[in-house]
């Protein structure tokens, strides 16, 4: 991932670079040393790229030089940038990697992600430079709040664009965009996917003179190859028996398990704190969750090293940078491709190695489509077994359990 550029070569402050060497950012990843000098050169952007590629410095650290080099800082308080993301967790992942910039500058640097004290967040917007945000909250700010103006927007920035273009967020992108300057605003957009909809996003934003970016080759869904891919077919029934062997033979590890449903998470979350796998610890994510308690929960898996599991929905597959997972685990088949690739990079990110499992239901899931797929986008993966004589039944504990757990 990494290439023989260095940061230092590029036409940045010393301000930003000693920032860079502090946190061990010395050689630019391949979408950085690609994408970087187009941003810095005030161009209009799509840059896509694999999972753990290290994007977000793509479009932090040009937004940074940019405010700097316009002499906009919390003296002038110009709202000068603005980065948009689909979840809560990444715009809190976004705004820790701006303070790490920021450190060395005088920039106001906020977020915007709702909560109790809708006021104090209504004020960020009368003194900001930057703001992180997610669609819903800037466009309630902008049809709501005074002080929430985009008149000297030089920079508008949407991360993981690929989702927005679902139609719940979509809409919300399409009111923002009519509130943005028509002219001298840079737009750049990120994604790990390739999107389908490239044309409408580009017409979208009324974007005609753009840089392509693309690490990947053929078009191709192209996935890390620091991600080994591993499946296990099991009956329906016995699934349950399957997670529970498999996180107890890896209960030293940090894991991460995908649901489907927020429900699927709760009940789950609930049954393995109880019954227990050796002293690993056990915690969910899911959007049903208070903000607080998400946050509480990025925070706590983020630092913890081992002995450590996260139950989550698809909320944690896009874009969240945890350190080093040992292991991405499928509970559920992912409803296509891309949300595989996302779930799966959360593992074997930058240089690091990382293990991705998904069980396979003889009922439901179609083993052979899902195979011809993965092997169309260019991603090799091997059937691992377990023996049904060192299968866990667990079972009876959850029936058990079941009449205390409270929906």
């Amino acid at each position: 991932v990494l290439t023989s550029a260095e940061f230092k070569t590029l036409p940045i402050s010393k301000r930003t670079l000693r920032a860079l060497n502090e946190n061990n950012f010395i050689y630019m990843t391949n979408i950085q040393y690609v994408s970087l000098p187009i941003v810095l050169l005030n161009k209009h952007i799509y840059a896509q790229a694999q999972t753990g590629t290290g994007k977000t410095l793509c479009f932090c650290i040009p937004l940074i030089e940019k405010m700097y080099r316009n002499s906009i800082d919390n003296y002038n308080k110009i709202l000068g940038g603005i980065i948009i993301t689909p979840t809560r967790e990444l715009v809190f992942q976004i705004f820790e990697v701006l303070n790490m910039l920021n450190k060395y500058h005088k920039l106001n640097i906020c977020c915007a992600i709702g909560g109790k004290n809708e006021e104090k967040e209504k004020s960020i917007f009368s003194y900001a430079n930057i703001i992180v945000c997610t669609t819903g909250r800037l466009l309630y700010h902008l049809e709501n709040n005074y002080y929430c103006n985009l008149d000297y927007l030089s920079t508008l920035i949407i991360d993981e664009i690929d989702k927005l273009i679902d139609k719940s967020f979509y809409d919300n992108l399409k009111n923002i965009l009519l509130y943005k300057p028509k002219e001298n605003c840079q737009i750049c957009l990120f994604s790990a996917t390739i999107c389908k909809f490239l044309n409408v996003i580009l017409n979208t934003f009324h974007i005609k003179d753009y840089e392509y970016v693309s690490i990947n080759d053929n078009d191709k869904y192209i996935e890390s190859n620091n991600v080994k891919q591993i499946y296990i077919e099991c009956d329906i029934y016995e699934k349950i028996n399957y997670l529970y062997t498999f996180l107890f033979s890896k209960k030293n590890k940090k894991i991460i398990v995908f649901f489907s449903t927020c429900k699927q998470v709760r009940f789950m979350y609930e049954v393995f704190k109880k019954i227990k796998v050796g002293v690993m610890k056990f915690l969910q994510l899911h959007g049903k969750l208070k903000q607080t308690s998400r946050l509480n929960t990025y925070h706590f898996f983020s630092k913890k090293k081992n002995f450590v599991c996260l139950f989550t929905t698809d909320i944690a597959c896009r874009g969240l940078d945890f350190s080093s997972i040992d292991w991405v685990i499928h509970f559920d088949f992912p409803d296509n491709i891309e949300t595989f690739i996302h779930r799966s990079g959360r593992t074997g990110r930058f240089t690091n190695m990382g293990n991705s499992l998904i069980f396979l239901t003889k009922q439901i899931d179609n083993k052979k489509l899902f195979l011809n797929v993965l092997k169309d986008n260019n991603i090799f993966i091997k059937e691992k077994f377990i023996k049904k004589q060192k299968l866990f039944d667990i079972k009876n504990k959850i029936h058990s359990l079941n009449a205390a757990f409270v929906d």
